[in-house]
């Protein structure tokens, strides 16, 4: 499962910081698989049954260009079998907080990506049949909130 927004930003962060120079177009099975396969965590012969990629279009970028770019990386994840959920923008109203200012502004934000991805969690226990000891002891949620295993599994 995979938090496409914040990894975006975190990748985008490290280029305009010049310690890496392009990946934003990042094979996320491959390195799943990779992953997988050379860590000791997982036993021999472990599978990547299924890769998800959490985001959303955002379609209140004044550049039309962001949301087509978006598109057709969508489209490079669902041709290499990682399923994309979208989520959405919502515009939230900013006032500013200067007694002398009384102006606002709209600023966006991503939401729904913290359920999709708890619901992912919740579909890979019951449908998907992953083993309670697969899950990590905390998912870290887009909003900074933890997701928790209970500690009776």
């Amino acid at each position: 499962m995979i938090d496409g927004f914040n990894v975006y930003y975190s990748v985008a962060t490290c280029i305009s910081k010049g310690n890496i120079a392009h990946g934003k177009w990042f094979d996320y099975r491959g390195y799943c698989e990779w992953v997988t396969a050379h860590n000791p965590n997982f036993s021999a012969g472990s599978k990547v049954h299924r890769v998800r990629l959490y985001s959303a279009l955002a379609h209140h970028d004044p550049d039309p260009s962001v949301v087509s770019r978006h598109l057709v990386l969508n489209q490079a994840m669902t041709a290499t079998n990682v399923e994309v959920t979208l989520g959405n923008f919502k515009r939230k109203r900013i006032r500013c907080k200067l007694p002398s200012c009384g102006g606002s502004f709209d600023k966006h934000e991503e939401k729904e990506t913290d359920i999709n991805v708890a619901m992912g969690v919740i579909e890979s226990l019951l449908v998907d049949n992953v083993e309670q000891h697969q899950l990590p002891a905390a998912i870290r949620l887009p909003s900074g909130i933890n997701l928790l295993k209970p500690t009776s599994w």
